[in-house]
């Protein structure tokens, strides 16, 4: 194989096993997609009858009932639910695949990555929530086979979300979907897809708010921080006022700013050290923050096409938070060519920014500073 560096050495991978996975379960993955394709015009039938029927059922305040009128409203009642059936029906398919395609997959890499999906991260946060996982409970999962791996899924702790510096309100509650974890060139690293709710409680009621939806990167380096450092994604003024407070961030309480001699990424972010008497964390941020690191960092955004990520560093965690309203590492569609590579374009990309970071930064390296 040619010696190709950086992304295109992960992509060529990634492609190649696609390949050979593709030969050995197409007919497998064929056969579950016709499978979740015929619920549609069978066991679904039923919902889109139900919603055309509520069409035609008369409003509250409704005087004169007018059978034109409910006639439209059953039809688009019927496609509103023929949507949702699909959209259901899509996630089935592809959590099915998943749980054999991505582990197979993102084996190139190696045999300690893992891949968990919603259900099991679930019962992950549940424990999480009480700060503890308990030795017989895990064993007790892990005995009646609902962790499919031979290694318990993993999750971003809440006490690191919350001693981010990243959030101005406490993380309580959170709603996982696909997760990878595992080590890569001597580096742990945890990926969550995830949205994250803090709470907000009344005498009366409890709610729970989104404060964030995208993806979570935490990778333990084999070096020391002591000061924390945050990344944080400049604003983009859509308005284009000029010299507008509004759309810049404002320097943390106790921190100081930090440029780099990166134009390109000085242009994109901010970059602040926490800076006490005794200490600044400019010398530790500038050690890390290497013409690679920089470069890859930028590269994570870009493979993931997110308009905001930002970042922070303390001790040994890296944690990244990449804002993004979509679904990510998704595959083809219910309704789609389970055998089109090209419909896995994005996946490749976003998998392979990952893997490149860590591999061209030297995460691995254990320097201490």
């Amino acid at each position: 194989m040619h010696k190709l560096k950086g992304m295109n050495k992960y992509k060529s991978l990634f492609i190649l096993r696609f390949a050979k996975l593709m030969q050995e379960n197409v007919t497998v993955w064929k056969e579950v997609q016709r499978i979740c394709r015929k619920k549609l015009y069978t066991a679904d039938l039923k919902w889109y009858f139900f919603a055309f029927c509520f069409g035609f059922l008369p409003g509250k305040n409704e005087r004169h009932y007018s059978l034109k009128a409910h006639i439209i409203e059953a039809v688009i009642c019927a496609i509103i639910s023929i949507f949702i059936a699909v959209s259901i029906r899509n996630k089935e398919y592809q959590n099915i695949v998943k749980k054999t395609f991505f582990q197979k997959l993102i084996g190139v890499f190696g045999d300690e990555i893992f891949y968990c999906n919603s259900d099991d991260s679930f019962l992950l946060s549940l424990f999480d929530k009480q700060n503890e996982l308990a030795p017989e409970i895990t064993t007790e999962l892990k005995e009646a086979g609902i962790f499919k791996n031979k290694h318990l899924p993993k999750i971003i702790e809440y006490k690191l979300f919350n001693e981010s510096g990243l959030f101005d309100k406490p993380i309580n509650d959170r709603d996982d979907d696909d997760s990878f974890y595992g080590s890569f060139n001597d580096v742990e690293f945890i990926i969550n897809e995830t949205s994250l709710k803090y709470k907000v409680a009344s005498k009366s009621r409890t709610n729970y708010y989104k404060k964030f939806k995208g993806l979570a990167m935490l990778f333990k380096m084999n070096k020391n921080i002591n000061a924390r450092v945050l990344v944080r994604s400049k604003k983009k003024n859509w308005l284009f006022i000029p010299i507008n407070k509004l759309f810049k961030n404002k320097v943390p309480d106790g921190y100081e700013k930090i440029e780099f001699e990166s134009a390109e990424f000085n242009k994109k972010y901010d970059v602040y050290a926490y800076k006490t008497p005794d200490h600044s964390g400019q010398i530790e941020a500038r050690y890390l923050f290497n013409t690679a690191f920089l470069e890859r960092f930028m590269q994570i955004q870009t493979s993931f096409r997110v308009d905001r990520m930002d970042c922070s560093v303390k001790d040994n965690n890296l944690l990244i938070m990449l804002n993004t309203n979509r679904d990510l590492f998704e595959m083809n569609h219910l309704l789609g060519r389970v055998d089109d590579v090209n419909q896995y374009k994005n996946l490749f990309d976003e998998f392979s920014s990952v893997l490149a970071f860590i591999d061209v930064l030297n995460l691995s390296s254990r320097t201490k500073l």
